[in-house]
Formats: structure tokens, C-alpha cells, sequence
């Protein structure tokens, strides 16, 4: 409830800080608009886990459904992005974004059916998250990863 409760209140900040915008000074006070997957990574690796002030967006492509618990109606799903490194080698960058909502669990089921509609996101789908960096967590893998606050999201 508390995650919520942040949430609806970041999302009414940031709402009319964005659309009060007159430049793009004005924008950038909230949202860090050089954030990346690839650069949030860049950041752990480096030691660094100070979550950035602002929001961020971020492009990627859906790898998992990390987590879903239908009584909090809280769904973590996992983004990745890559690059080739040379001509054989692919690096890749991830991140954990939490969503909240009944519409979410709904979007990002934890096994999704066999012919899904357009309402349901599957794994490889293109998305476009708004989001509050929360901090870094340890996947169940090990792997450190920055987990984000999804306040807005949408198939690219």
C-alpha cells in the first residue's frame, strides 16, 4: 500500500512538472533524460548504487516476468537491452521494474496463454517504461540489478 501510495504521489509531481514544461531546463529537473538499462548497469558495475533523483525512461525488450503476487497486485518484470561487442560477442544490460495495478497482473501474466491478445505483453516485446529508480537489488541469480518504480508503460 505504501509502494502505492509513493507511486500516485510521484506520478502527481511529475505530472505537472511535465506539462508546466516550458523548456527543456524545466524538463530535466525531473526526468534524466541520458538514462539508460545499458548505462543503470554501467553504474553497478562501477560500485555505484545511489539511485539517480529523477525519473527515468527506458527502452527495452521484456525478458521475464521476475515476480507477481496478486495480493499486493504487484508485478516485477525484468527489461533487457544489448550491443554487439566485435562481430561475435553480445553484452547485455538488464533492470527490474515493479508495476502495480490489477491491469498489470493482467498485462504480464505469470504464464502467459498459448494464442495471448494484444492486452498481454510476452516475452521480447518492445516496452517503454517511466520510472523512479528505487534502488539495487540481487536477483535470485546473483546478478546485481537496479530495480525502478514504474509509473507509466507502453509497447513500442
Amino acid at each position: 500500500m505504501k509502494k502505492r501510495v509513493a507511486a500516485a504521489l510521484a506520478l502527481a509531481l511529475l505530472l505537472p512538472l511535465a506539462a508546466s514544461a516550458q523548456s527543456l531546463k524545466d524538463l530535466e529537473k525531473v526526468v534524466d533524460l541520458q538514462a539508460t538499462i545499458k548505462s543503470l548497469s554501467e553504474k553497478v558495475e562501477a560500485g555505484d548504487y545511489d539511485a539517480p533523483p529523477k525519473f527515468v525512461i527506458l527502452n527495452g525488450t521484456l525478458d521475464s516476468v521476475f515476480a507477481t503476487d496478486e495480493e499486493s497486485e504487484t508485478v516485477i518484470i525484468e527489461l533487457a537491452t544489448g550491443e554487439w561487442i566485435g562481430l561475435e560477442d553480445v553484452k547485455s544490460y538488464h533492470c527490474l521494474v515493479q508495476l502495480q495495478g490489477k491491469e498489470y497482473l493482467q498485462a504480464f501474466p505469470a504464464s502467459p496463454p498459448r494464442n495471448p491478445g494484444p492486452e498481454v505483453f510476452v516475452r521480447s516485446a518492445r516496452l517503454l517504461v517511466v520510472a523512479a529508480p528505487m534502488g539495487v537489488v540481487e536477483s535470485v541469480d546473483g546478478r546485481l540489478l537496479w530495480l525502478l518504480e514504474g509509473v507509466y508503460l507502453r509497447r513500442l
